[in-house]
């Protein structure tokens, strides 16, 4: 019996691949500097809604990151300290 095993091509798998991909809503197609500001402000603000970090910024608003040191002990050559980093309100 004698198999025949088709040889892969990864030059057409990706070409197959990429056709079945839809439009990308933040694909980059601007030729001006106008047209990259704006692609960058668009793609910057769902980012950052994706990212959580809207959802953050706004139950931090107003706090302030705090750093308390521990401990802190002289090694001859370097100080070795330990601080509390208060980061978050929860942590």
């Amino acid at each position: 019996m004698s198999e025949t095993k088709e040889k892969f091509d990864h030059i057409e798998h990706s070409k197959n691949m990429y056709a079945l991909a839809r439009p990308r809503e933040f694909s980059f197609k601007a030729t001006s500097a106008t047209e990259f500001e704006d692609w960058k402000k668009s793609f910057s603000e769902r980012l950052k809604n994706i990212l959580g970090l809207n959802n953050i910024a706004r139950d931090l608003k107003g706090y302030k990151p705090a750093a308390e040191l521990f401990e802190s002990v002289d090694k001859g050559d370097y100080l070795q300290e330990k601080w509390y980093l208060k980061v978050e309100l929860t942590l």
